[in-house]
């Protein structure tokens, strides 16, 4: 009789998981997601500055070609100004 109790016991127990178990899963899960955010975030962060950076080298390389085609020399406020002024048509 004691045979057939426990047969039962370890039949119930290996049909599917605890809540404990699930709960540590997710928790796991949720931890390593919150790990690869934090680095896709970084990542992009890090885009964005190395794109301005490229985008700021290319404005000093336009300028200095103005500035040697049109043998102007400006400096400070006066480049600034150059791009931001209306082309006059």
């Amino acid at each position: 009789m004691n045979g057939k109790i426990l047969r039962k016991k370890i039949l119930r127990k290996k049909q599917g998981f605890t809540l404990i178990e699930l709960m540590v899963v997710l928790l796991i899960i949720g931890i390593l997601t919150s790990l690869i955010a934090v680095n896709v975030f970084r990542a992009q962060k890090q885009a964005k500055i190395k794109a301005a950076s490229i985008e700021i080298k290319s404005l000093e390389q336009a300028i200095n070609l103005f500035q040697g085609e049109n043998k102007v020399f400006m400096h400070g406020n006066q480049k600034i100004q150059l791009f931001l002024r209306k082309k006059k048509t």
